[in-house]
C-alpha cells in the first residue's frame, strides 16, 4: 500500500498520463490526422542540411556521442564517490531497469504493429514507440533522482589534493558533461520527430513509457532499496522477469522478416549489467546499514541536546 502512495506521489506518473490523455484527446478532435503524419517522408524526401538545429552532425553520429557522453558521466560520477561500490550498484540498477523498459517497448512496438515512418531496409518494421524519446525521457529524470542519492561513507579525505580534485569534478566536470548530454539529448530528440523517424503518436507513447518507467524506478529506489528493505525480492523478480520479457517482446516480433529485436551483445550486457549488480550488493546494503546507524545516533544526539536543553531551562527556572 505504501508503494502505490508514493507512487502517486510521482510527477513522472502524471507526465506519463499527460502523454497518452494528450494523444486520445488528440485522436478524438478533428486534429486526430496530425498523430500518423511524418514530418519528412524520408522514402522521397532529403533531410534537412546537417547544419540544422545547433549541431551540425548526421542524427546517427549525434546520438552515438549522447550517449557515449552520458557514460562518461556516470563513470566520473561512480569515481567522485567515496562509497564506489554503492555508486556501481546504483548505477547499475539504474542501466538495468532500462533495460527492461527497453523489452517491454519492443513488446508494445510488435503489438500495436504500427509501421508509420520506417523507411527504407526498415520499412514495414513496427515502429509503434518511440525509442529514442523513452529512453532520453527516462535518462533525463533519472539523472536528477541519482544526484539526489548522497553517497558518502562519512569519512574524511585524507589528502587535501584528492578533496580539491574532487570538488572540480564533482562541481565542473561532471555539470559540463550533463550539460553536454542535455544539449545533445535535446537536439536528438528533436530531429527524431522533424526529421521523420517517428509520428507524433509514436513520439507521445514513447514520452508516455520514459516517465512511467522512471516513475516505477523512483518509487523503488526510494521506498525500498534506500531503507534496505525487500531488496534481494525485488532482484529476485526482476531476475525472472528478464527472460520472459525477452521472450515475448521477440515472440510478439515479426523476426522471421526483420530479425530478432534484441541482438547477442545487447543479451551480453544485460547479463555483465546482473553480474555486477550481485557483486556490488553487499556494498549497497552496507551502505544502507550505515546510513542507519548514522541516522540513529543522529537522533540521539538531538535526543541529548534536548535534554540538556530542558536541564538548563529547569536550573534557571529554579534560580
Amino acid at each position: 500500500m505504501s508503494y502505490v502512495a508514493s507512487l502517486c506521489r510521482r510527477k513522472g506518473l502524471y507526465f506519463s498520463v499527460l502523454a497518452l490523455l494528450t494523444a486520445r484527446l488528440l485522436l478524438v478532435s478533428s486534429y486526430g490526422d496530425i498523430l500518423d503524419i511524418c514530418v519528412v517522408d524520408r522514402a522521397v524526401e532529403d533531410l534537412p542540411p546537417l547544419t540544422s538545429f545547433v549541431i551540425p552532425i548526421r542524427d546517427s553520429l549525434l546520438h552515438n556521442y549522447t550517449v557515449a557522453t552520458l557514460w562518461i558521466l556516470l563513470f566520473l560520477y561512480v569515481f567522485s564517490r567515496s562509497n564506489k561500490g554503492a555508486a556501481i550498484f546504483l548505477v547499475s540498477f539504474l542501466s538495468l531497469w532500462f533495460h527492461l523498459t527497453y523489452w517491454f517497448l519492443l513488446l508494445l512496438k510488435g503489438w500495436l504493429d504500427d509501421a508509420t515512418c520506417s523507411f527504407g531496409r526498415f520499412l514495414g518494421q513496427p515502429n509503434s514507440v518511440s525509442g529514442h524519446y523513452c529512453y532520453f525521457t527516462y535518462c533525463f529524470l533519472s539523472l536528477l533522482t541519482l544526484f539526489q542519492v548522497k553517497l558518502g561513507d562519512g569519512k574524511p579525505r585524507k589528502k587535501q589534493l584528492e578533496s580539491t580534485w574532487l570538488h572540480i569534478l564533482d562541481n565542473y566536470v561532471l555539470k559540463l558533461l550533463l550539460s553536454l548530454f542535455v544539449l545533445g539529448g535535446i537536439v536528438t530528440v528533436y530531429r527524431t520527430f522533424f526529421h521523420g523517424y517517428h509520428s507524433l503518436r509514436q513520439v507521445l507513447y514513447g514520452i508516455s513509457l520514459g516517465c512511467l518507467s522512471h516513475s516505477l524506478m523512483e518509487t523503488i529506489l526510494w521506498e525500498y532499496f534506500l531503507t534496505g528493505r525487500h531488496v534481494s525480492l525485488i532482484l529476485g523478480l526482476l531476475a525472472v522477469l528478464s527472460p520472459n520479457l525477452l521472450f515475448f517482446c521477440t515472440l510478439l516480433w515479426p523476426f522471421p522478416v526483420y530479425g530478432y529485436p534484441v541482438g547477442s551483445k545487447q543479451v551480453m550486457a544485460h547479463v555483465v549489467n546482473w553480474l555486477v549488480l550481485f557483486i556490488t550488493r553487499k556494498a549497497w546494503t552496507n551502505y544502507v546499514h550505515s546510513t542507519k546507524g548514522r541516522t540513529r545516533d543522529d537522533n540521539g544526539i538531538c535526543l541529548r541536546e534536548l535534554d540538556a536543553q530542558d536541564i538548563l531551562k529547569n536550573q534557571a527556572k529554579e534560580q
